[in-house]
């Protein structure tokens, strides 16, 4: 079952004030990625064993440049991680983008051509997000997902939205 997490988060990474989709699963990844305060936890959170985690993501590599052994204790913040393949999680904006980017008639239907935006939504304009100016074009977009899948659910936490982002407590 697909599930979109709805959001409206004024001055969040990528929102400008409009509202943003993002794939329900890839959020909530996201935001125990970001609580993950050891290396053992980030493990968990990708589903692997210390054991897995440390061959998968050459971690001894990152001991020898970075000095220091690394353990499933040590202290990790997944928000000064660098970006590796295989280290960081899919954006929720990004995995939202791509799973329904192909579903709607965005630029032939007249609330979603004058509402929503397909753009770069990071500050270097990298991530693919839809970001939607007004509660009509989410509206909108709930209804033609509707249509086609009865099945699909939507969700509104902005309190999640930003615990996948990085944003609060």
């Amino acid at each position: 079952m697909a599930c979109f997490l709805v959001t409206h988060q004024s001055g969040a990474r990528g929102s400008d004030g409009r509202y943003l989709i993002l794939e329900c699963g890839a959020t909530e990844k996201a935001a125990a990625a970001f609580r993950a305060k050891t290396w053992g936890e980030y493990a968990e959170v990708h589903g692997k064993t210390w054991g897995e985690a440390y061959e998968d993501w050459e971690l001894e590599f990152r001991e020898d440049v970075g000095g220091g052994a690394i353990t499933p204790d040590s202290e990790f913040d997944y928000g000064d991680l660098i970006i590796e393949d295989g280290w960081v999680l899919p954006d929720p904006r990004e995995v939202a983008y791509s799973r329904l980017i192909r579903k709607l008639p965005w630029e032939d239907d007249e609330v979603l051509a004058r509402t929503v935006t397909l753009d770069g939504g990071s500050p270097f304009g990298h991530l693919r997000v839809i970001a939607v100016s007004s509660r009509e074009g989410v509206e909108r977009i709930m209804e033609l997902l509707k249509a086609k899948d009865p099945d699909v659910v939507f969700r509104e936490d902005d309190e999640l939205a930003a615990a996948s982002m990085g944003i609060g407590p």
